[in-house]
């Protein structure tokens, strides 16, 4: 179901089905969802229930009749976030897919500002854009300043300098990209890395949009799931990067493991648990001795020590 043009095809504008994968939101889910309902331009919404316990059910179907026709919404067992995303891509229209967690929120104009500017720039395979990183108190605005000019350089940033920063709410992917590079559902978190990761390693037309377009919600008990989704995923998210980059970056695989590890120091310390924070940096160091010269990862140690 679409918003207040219908998703066909248009030179001058380009359709963007948005996903909004839910498990256990509930309590956030009102946000997003009007966050794309309040929208202009083309847009298609499908809101999927993966399974949940909580009362996202309820919610859905009370968001259903408030804005009736407005948005599709599924119910399934559960299945994963890879496996739902991946599903429900192929129940939209859409040019190009936006991906929304359930706790976050769209900004308001983004869609139509978007599709403008995809039109303008040519369509690209990948748009990132800025976003609002958003806890109980501050908003703090998440920019990318460029992109590299070569495949390996854009990896390097993306992978280990942490200098380019995809968020799900705020890439938009064109459908036929998505299509060679769905998410991995075989991980229990991480599963944008591979996604992404292959989509920079094969496409050079991505462009970066210099506006927030998402606010994404930080929060105590969405930094404990990531971690522990982490703790699990560990042994096969390498191996699903590796999978989609060309041949010359297998040399990469140490520097991944030491990439994770920094990753896991860092939620440990945002989480408040300083022992597993300084655990997972050793072993980073460990795996890595490269992973010294990441200075913003050094500096969170350094803080949380002393």
């Amino acid at each position: 179901m679409s918003g207040k043009n219908e998703v066909e095809k248009n030179d001058d504008s380009c359709s963007i089905s948005v996903v909004i994968p839910s498990y256990n939101y509930g309590r956030y889910l009102p946000d997003a969802v009007r966050s794309v309902v309040e929208q202009a331009g083309r847009w298609d919404l499908t809101v999927i229930d993966d399974g949940s316990t909580d009362n996202t059910n309820e919610v859905a179907k009370a968001l259903a009749n408030e804005y009736p026709g407005k948005f599709n919404y599924i119910y399934q067992e559960n299945k994963g976030l890879a496996a739902t995303r991946n599903g429900a891509a192929s129940l939209t229209k859409g040019d190009y897919l936006l991906f929304l967690d359930a706790d976050d929120w769209l900004c308001k104009g983004a869609l139509e500002k978007i599709s403008r500017f995809l039109v303008l720039n040519n369509r690209p395979a990948m748009l990132v854009c800025d976003y609002y990183s958003a806890d109980a108190t501050t908003f703090r605005l998440r920019k990318n300043k460029g992109l590299p000019s070569s495949f390996e350089k854009r990896l390097d940033a993306y992978l280990f300098k942490k200098s380019i920063s995809l968020a799900s709410g705020a890439t938009i992917i064109r459908r036929d990209v998505f299509n060679q590079f769905d998410f991995p559902d075989n991980l229990a978190s991480s599963e944008d890395l591979p996604f992404y990761a292959g989509v920079l390693a094969h496409y050079m037309d991505v462009t970066i949009f210099h506006e927030p377009v998402v606010n994404i919600r930080k929060h105590a008990g969405r930094m404990r799931r990531d971690i522990e989704r982490m703790e699990k995923t560990a042994p096969r998210l390498n191996e699903e990067i590796l999978k989609r980059l060309p041949l010359p970056y297998k040399k990469w695989r140490r520097r991944l493991d030491a990439r994770h590890f920094l990753s896991m120091s860092r939620l440990s310390f945002l989480a408040g648990n300083n022992q597993a924070g300084k655990k997972y940096y050793w072993r980073a160091l460990k795996a890595s001795p490269l992973a010294l010269f990441q200075f913003s990862y050094l500096k969170k140690l350094v803080s949380n020590i002393f």
